[in-house]
């Protein structure tokens, strides 16, 4: 594993973390804060569990305000390991019985008749478990875990930053394997290997290689598909790196671009970074989504423009506040870290996708992610 580029404190940026929650549910008037969502547990106590689907809602993490420091309820296996990772918080075995354990918590915090949140993946059966054992409380499906990590604290950029230089890593390697003959999944697996080999935690996602047709129809998987001469490949990959996450995507042709190849990849190039420079503090996450769409349809290819969303936020989680689109009047904060993503996507011709990792400061964008654009 390589050396930091710069250090981070674990601790600090907990610490830092637990007062944004604390507040936040001041504000909401919350008692209590309930989750087990791995991206939400990440955040609150620092532990970065085992990156999986079957792993989302393993450890229950229980917030009080009066707390110093959450409680993390994990597998009993697991409490040496935890312990060892976050010395700092009062790390607890999950029982057969969780209703009854959170229970006797609130009660030592005199709390069980409160107002208490939900996190997001709380399921419906550990909800009504708690309506059943907490009856005087009043149970809250509470999205603030998720206003409260959208915005970064100058320890999070500091992880984000080396998790972007990590995917640059892998970004490399699959522009690198994008020869003619070579298979999608190759592409793929070279961008994952490097970026394990740089010390990433596992890939954000499994990284996305797309290539000719599958790109034109947005077919987010790495296929046995071979790479053929005049191919445009979409690669769309980032890396999990100390418990966050970031995420980029660069197009990349395999021999000589065509001339229609050239003029829609500088069209998505510029949309991409006009785009980039309208982010600054209090532009709507809306208006933001416009700036590429109207350079699409001012250029003519309106029904070509893509169908998702222009950005998304980073961090414990891949996709995560903000969500810049059409439909979102969030404004932008000084320490929202985003992923913009502007393409276009034709049958007949392939995919463009180009996306970077952009912090919003008090002077406008930082832009993370360096890999070069095509030289044409």
């Amino acid at each position: 594993m390589p050396q930091l580029f710069q250090s981070f404190d674990r601790k600090k940026m907990v610490k830092m973390n637990i007062e944004r929650v604390r507040n936040l549910m001041k504000k909401e008037h919350l008692d209590a804060i309930i989750c087990n969502s791995m991206d939400d547990v990440r955040y609150l106590t620092g532990f970065s569990t085992f990156h999986g689907v079957l792993w989302a809602a393993i450890h229950i993490s229980v917030f009080t305000t009066d707390q110093e420091t959450p409680t993390l309820y994990t597998l009993p296996y697991m409490i040496d390991y935890v312990k060892e990772t976050v010395p700092w918080i009062d790390v607890q075995e999950e029982s057969m019985n969780m209703p009854t354990t959170i229970q006797k918590l609130l009660q030592e915090h005199k709390i069980e008749k409160g107002r208490i949140g939900l996190g997001s993946l709380v399921s419906y059966g550990l909800g009504k478990a708690l309506e059943n054992t907490l009856p005087y409380a009043t149970l809250i499906n509470s999205s603030m875990m998720a206003e409260a990590r959208s915005i970064k604290n100058d320890e999070e950029i500091k992880i984000l930053s080396e998790a972007s230089a990590v995917a640059e890593m892998g970004m490399n390697a699959a522009i690198e394997a994008c020869n003619e003959g070579v298979r999608e999944y190759e592409v793929a697996a070279a961008a994952e290997y490097a970026m394990r080999n740089a010390g990433a935690e596992a890939p954000a996602f499994s990284a996305i290689v797309m290539s000719g047709e599958n790109a034109s129809i947005c077919k987010e998987l790495s296929t046995d598909k071979r790479l053929r001469r005049g191919d445009l490949v979409l690669i769309d990959q980032g890396a999990l790196y100390e418990g966050y996450n970031s995420e980029f995507a660069r197009t990349a042709i395999v021999g000589t671009p065509t001339k229609e190849q050239k003029e829609i990849y500088s069209l998505v190039l510029e949309a991409e970074q006009k785009t980039i420079q309208a982010i600054k503090p209090g532009a709507k996450c809306s208006y933001i989504d416009g700036v590429s769409r109207k350079i699409f349809k001012d250029a003519g290819y309106e029904r070509y423009t893509h169908k998702y969303g222009t950005g998304h936020g980073l961090g414990t989680a891949t996709w995560e506040a903000p969500s810049i689109d059409p439909s979102n009047n969030t404004t932008l904060q000084p320490g929202m870290f985003v992923a913009v993503e502007p393409g276009i996507h034709k049958r007949g011709f392939g995919g463009i996708r180009i996306e970077d990792n952009i912090l919003v400061t008090e002077h406008g964008p930082k832009v993370f992610t360096k890999t070069r654009y095509w030289d044409i």
